[in-house]
């Protein structure tokens, strides 16, 4: 069933790697192993079209090579709702440096394109991820490698990772080759723009934006996944969130042709 067509925006992230210690290497195509978990926060109903997804997760084949199997998530339900659905890996130790963590993604419909986050914690209930490795809003409709590195504070560590489904009323969204890798000093992550910098953070009015090259816009995006505020920034590099209310949020910044997101704290 195709949606009517609104504009595609992503998150994009490039990297080179040049040697690995793999301590999770998981493609789906026997499965979900049995320690993974599933969480289905919203319980909200399926719509008819997309009735297969019976649990928060499940394995279906590529629609583009059905001979590829992936691990997807519906945030298509009846009545229309937002999706809150979780796909925690297993425990796995982190290295003492070194430790990325690579996937591959898509939305299946180019229409309503899907939004995630992926968090991070020492404990496997939902209450114990505090700590945000990235929010991706509206995912590419074609396959897109995604590679982040975690953070130095959990280097040595048992950690979970979680992938959480956040879309609102979205259709589907497509995981595959999900990699954690440990120990890996060679790797370098490079980023597409000229480095951006936001000051102060935490922040109770402006934050200012200094970077080598302008930045033209802004979106300050929900730990959910919502814009909850945007503009030009061709006149200043100042953004005032004075009327944000407290909390945590990511401000998403256009500089050169490409998108960097940075995570802020509005007290």
């Amino acid at each position: 069933m195709q949606k009517k067509l609104i504009a595609v925006f992503t998150l994009a992230f490039a990297s080179i790697t040049f040697s690995q210690t793999e301590i999770l290497n998981e493609n789906f195509q026997s499965g979900v192993p049995t320690n993974w978990e599933f969480i289905d926060v919203d319980q909200q109903i399926p719509n008819a079209a997309v009735s297969e997804y019976t649990t928060a997760w499940i394995v279906k084949p590529d629609p583009a090579d059905t001979s590829n199997k992936t691990i997807s998530s519906t945030s298509y339900y009846n009545p229309i709702g937002q999706a809150n659905k979780w796909l925690i890996t297993p425990q796995l130790t982190l290295g003492a440096y070194g430790n990325y963590l690579k996937f591959k993604a898509k939305s299946f419909d180019p229409s309503y394109p899907d939004n995630y986050k992926i968090l991070i914690s020492t404990g496997n209930l939902i209450t114990d991820f505090q700590d945000t490795i990235a929010l991706v809003v509206q995912e590419t409709p074609y396959w897109i490698d995604r590679e982040f590195v975690l953070d130095s504070a959990f280097n040595g560590q048992a950690v979970f990772i979680a992938f959480v489904n956040t879309t609102n009323d979205g259709y589907a969204l497509y995981l595959d080759d999900i990699v954690v890798r440990k120990d890996d000093p060679l790797s370098v992550s490079k980023p597409t723009i000229a480095s951006v910098q936001i000051s102060p953070n935490p922040t109770s009015q402006y934050l200012n934006i200094s970077s080598e090259q302008m930045v033209t816009d802004y979106q300050i995006v929900s730990t959910d996944g919502k814009v909850i505020q945007k503009s030009s920034l061709e006149n200043t590099q100042q953004v005032d969130v004075s009327l944000l209310q407290e909390g945590v949020y990511f401000i998403r910044l256009h500089v050169n042709k490409h998108y960097t997101t940075q995570k802020f704290i509005k007290k």
